[in-house]
C-alpha cells in the first residue's frame, strides 16, 4: 500500500461523500513519523449525513456544488524499517482544523470536464431524468436556468429520453 492508497482508504472511512479526485503528497517528519497532506474534490450524496435536500438540484439526487477538502494526518509506525508501508501503520492523528473544505460550484472552471462527468456517473443514473421532469410536470416546463451550466447538456441528454 502506498500513500495515496492510504489516504484513498482513510477518506473512504471517514468522509461522507464520494471522492472523485485525489492529490496526496508526504513530507518526511522523523524515523518512525511522517505527515501526509491531501487535497480531494468530494460529492456528497443524499445518504450523506451532512447533506441537506435543500441542496440538491430539482428532481435529482445531484447536490447543488461540489465540496474541496484539504487535510494532513500524522503517520507513525513502530518500526522504523517499516516507515512508508501505509499498511503496517500503528497510528494516524488528524492534524488540528483537518480535514477542511469549501463548497465549489459544478461550473468552476478549475475543475476539468471529466472530474464533472466521473461525478455525475458515480450517483446520476440516466433513468433518474424522470424526477427531474415529474418535478416541473412536463419537460417544456424544466427550468433548466436552476442547473449549474455545465450539467444542462448531460441532464438534457437523458431527459430527451424520458417519455412522457
Amino acid at each position: 500500500m502506498n500513500e495515496y492508497d492510504f489516504i484513498s482508504d482513510l477518506l473512504s472511512e471517514c468522509s461522507t461523500g464520494e471522492e472523485i479526485d485525489l492529490s496526496v503528497s508526504c513530507e518526511q517528519n522523523s524515523p518512525t513519523q511522517m505527515t501526509v497532506s491531501w487535497f480531494a474534490l468530494v460529492v456528497f450524496t443524499p445518504s450523506s449525513d451532512t447533506l441537506d435536500l435543500s441542496e440538491l438540484l430539482p428532481g435529482t439526487n445531484i447536490p447543488k456544488s461540489l465540496y474541496r477538502e484539504f487535510g494532513r494526518v500524522e503517520v507513525e509506525w513502530s518500526d522504523p524499517h517499516e516507515k512508508g508501508d501505509f499498511a503496517n501503520v500503528a497510528s494516524y492523528n488528524f492534524m488540528e482544523n483537518s480535514p477542511t473544505g469549501e463548497g465549489v460550484s459544478w461550473d468552476n472552471k478549475g475543475i476539468g470536464d471529466d472530474m464533472i462527468s466521473s461525478a455525475l456517473e458515480k450517483f446520476f443514473l440516466p433513468e433518474e431524468a424522470l424526477g427531474i421532469v415529474e418535478w416541473y410536470g412536463e419537460k417544456c416546463e424544466i427550468n433548466w436556468a436552476e442547473y449549474p451550466e455545465r450539467l444542462v447538456p448531460l441532464l438534457k441528454e437523458h431527459v430527451e429520453k424520458v417519455e412522457e
